[in-house]
């Protein structure tokens, strides 16, 4: 006779952290169950391990390593105790915002400070002298205020690099080496990324001492969370495949251009077909970006025209669709874009409008992902042009 199997407890945040104000903070938030990443990352960081961990962008690594800094921080100590850095401005402001958002009342003494450039260094630094717990930084601007002497690195006892590969292609490598020699102490180390390039793995060999690596499904798309097409085209009839795959749709919709001009130009056609659209890209004004993001939160606009600045930087949790109007170059982003859409638990659109020329990037994504998106079927569109001689799907 066999014996029936029993079920797995599920885990829930309960068991990971110790606070319970902490925890009914989440509850209040909604937040009961933890993500993968979040489950097994969690109790080796309270537990003062280095943490390295490779997960996808939107699968809840903020919370992976918030909550235990949370838990470690003395409120009672104004002086910085957790460094955390990040590529963009964006995704500075975000990961702030979800230590706000999660903080209980008990430890509202546990303060925050997003420091990034395009913003006053004087402001910033005037409110990390009035004393922050955790500092979340670009990596540019923090070394501003290294050389300014306006902070000590005496008492930070956890440093996390987030998004450590984005890092890298944004071409700060050379500064997160300089950041991490600047400590002489031992610290609690935490890297998250969504691969492990050879210069990442070479800083972790250098700086971080037996680190426990935790290795979810890499670089995978949700399949059952988001709904992956392809439509072929030519270049004359990209916008219009565009109009037809908006028609009648006015939920939060985020495009990617590959460069400022696109996004720029885009947005315009947009708004002349009647759409609400806006641009966001690394040449617009900080106090724009803000307004405009606070905006499409809101729904609107309820359409977002992007380069790559945002694939990564934005946590938005009611994207109902992400379309790449141009083929990212790397497949990578392809991944990093379409993780945009389908968070929390819901359902989410990705689509491609694709011209010949892009035929081969589309092919790179497609032995990345496992997903078929040059089957897809055209939107109406035509001439509809075949794959690429070599494609497997011929």
């Amino acid at each position: 006779m066999t014996t029936p199997m029993t079920p797995e407890k599920p885990i829930h945040f309960v068991d990971l952290v110790a606070d319970p104000m902490l925890i009914a903070k989440l509850k209040e938030r909604g937040i009961e169950v933890p993500t993968p990443i979040q489950a097994k990352a969690i109790p080796p960081f309270l537990e003062g391990k280095n943490v390295v961990a490779l997960a996808q962008t939107g699968s809840g690594k903020t919370l992976a390593f918030g909550l235990p800094i949370i838990e470690k921080v003395d409120p009672a100590d104004p002086a910085c105790q957790a460094l955390i850095l990040a590529p963009t401005r964006e995704l500075a402001v975000q990961i702030s915002q979800v230590f706000w958002d999660v903080r209980p009342d008990t430890l509202a003494d546990v303060r925050v400070i997003p420091v990034y450039g395009g913003s006053p260094k004087d402001l910033q630094r005037d409110s990390m002298r009035q004393g922050r717990q955790v500092i979340v930084a670009t990596p540019g601007r923090l070394i501003d205020f290294i050389w300014d002497g306006d902070i000590s690195f005496d008492k930070i006892k956890i440093v996390i690099l987030d998004e450590a590969d984005r890092m890298l292609e944004m071409g700060f490598i050379d500064d997160i080496e300089f950041i991490l020699s600047c400590f002489r102490h031992k610290v609690q180390f935490g890297l998250f990324s969504a691969t492990m390039p050879p210069p990442i793995r070479k800083i972790i060999e250098k700086h971080v001492s037996d680190p426990q690596y935790i290795q979810l499904q890499q670089l995978a798309v949700d399949k059952p969370k988001i709904n992956q097409t392809c439509y072929a085209v030519s270049s004359h009839d990209k916008f219009k495949t565009l109009l037809r795959v908006m028609q009648g749709k006015r939920d939060t919709t985020l495009i990617f251009c590959r460069s400022r001009i696109g996004v720029d130009r885009l947005a315009s056609q947009l708004n002349q077909a009647g759409h609400r659209a806006a641009a966001i890209h690394g040449g617009k004004e900080q106090d724009h970006r803000d307004r405009i993001l606070r905006g499409f939160k809101r729904g609107n606009p309820y359409i977002l025209v992007a380069t790559d600045l945002a694939s990564r930087g934005l946590h938005i949790d009611d994207v109902a669709r992400v379309i790449n109007y141009d083929v990212p170059l790397e497949p990578e982003d392809y991944v990093h874009r379409i993780g945009r859409t389908g968070r929390a638990g819901k359902t989410g659109e990705a689509v491609t409008i694709a011209t010949p020329s892009e035929t081969k990037l589309v092919e790179r994504i497609e032995r990345l992902t496992g997903e078929h998106l040059l089957d897809s079927k055209s939107h109406g569109a035509k001439p509809r042009f075949e794959p690429h001689p070599k494609s497997p799907h011929r």
